[in-house]
């Protein structure tokens, strides 16, 4: 596979499975939808991007030119004038050179010209992975030396995971395998107990391993847009699987409570260097809250609810 046919069936491929998405949603469980993610992620860490490899060769070209000015020839030379070759072949000789310079110096430049545009997109795919790496390891850094340095233990029966309270977080989340809270929500006793439910849910499906693998993801293929989308889209899934695995969790009579917690939580808007985040957020946008409480508040049937 060449590297525009890599691009290409990236595309292709993502384009597809947002469009199955769609059908499906709210037709299979939460669970379900969000597992499907897991063929994506396998086709987009098995099609790399290859290194272009020059196809330009000067014995290439001149051998090419030269079995088509033989044949073309040969082809066209009647039997009454073969007694004639001896005398024609010197000029013969210096006229398919000279065609031959004149051709080759055209495909000379056009492979060339080819070698270079695939040589100067290599080079800035290249640096895109360099740029969104710098990102994601600048950007967790600081938040990992933010966490450090102003995190409480709080101490939980109700979680399998270490759990800290943090002053000026916006909102929960897991960041590896450890729980993070704004400290202004730990006097809601019903608040923290949903939050604790749905975080440690996030740890059960794995998500602090498949936050990782999105942004492996994402910075090998960050020239497509559709993957920013598919990531976006992914996030989402996997806190629709949350909510539905914590309600579980929690019981039934605990479903419009935890629906409120969450209309609580709703955050102003998300930014790119969310996608780029390696931590799971209870919270969202208006949007993305308002989905998830319409899956939570309808209880709806799927055709594989009872998995």
């Amino acid at each position: 596979m060449n590297f525009i046919e890599a691009i290409i069936t990236t595309i292709i491929f993502v384009s597809l499975f947002l469009i199955i998405r769609k059908l499906v949603r709210g037709k299979i469980s939460a669970k379900i939808q969000y597992t499907l993610w897991l063929i994506v992620a396998v086709k987009l860490l098995t099609v790399f991007i290859p290194m272009p490899e020059s196809n330009f060769s000067i014995m290439n070209i001149q051998t090419y030119l030269l079995d088509r000015i033989e044949t073309k020839e040969d082809t066209q030379k009647p039997d009454t004038i073969l007694q004639n070759e001896k005398i024609q072949n010197t000029i013969a000789t210096d006229n398919v050179n000279t065609m031959v310079s004149e051709k080759e110096h055209i495909v000379k430049q056009f492979f060339i010209t080819k070698d270079i545009i695939l040589s100067n997109l290599w080079k800035l795919y290249l640096l895109g992975i360099g740029l969104i790496l710098t990102k994601i390891i600048l950007d967790n850094s600081r938040l990992y030396g933010f966490l450090k340095n102003n995190r409480v233990k709080y101490n939980s029966l109700d979680s399998i995971l270490p759990v800290y309270l943090v002053d000026g977080l916006e909102t929960p989340f897991l960041y590896g395998r450890s729980i993070y809270i704004p400290t202004k929500l730990a006097a809601d006793q019903r608040k923290m107990k949903h939050i604790l439910a749905h975080e440690n849910c996030h740890y059960m499906q794995g998500d602090y391993i498949w936050g990782l693998v999105r942004e492996i993801c994402l910075t090998l293929h960050w020239y497509n847009p559709l993957i920013w989308i598919a990531v976006k889209y992914a996030k989402q899934d996997a806190e629709l699987a949350c909510d539905e695995r914590s309600i579980k969790c929690l019981g039934e009579n605990e479903r419009i409570s935890y629906a409120e917690t969450l209309v609580n939580l709703i955050i102003s808007q998300h930014h790119v260097k969310d996608l780029l985040a390696l931590s799971t957020s209870m919270s969202g946008n208006k949007k993305g809250i308002r989905e998830r409480i319409i899956m939570i508040t309808k209880k709806p049937k799927t055709l594989l609810s009872v998995l």
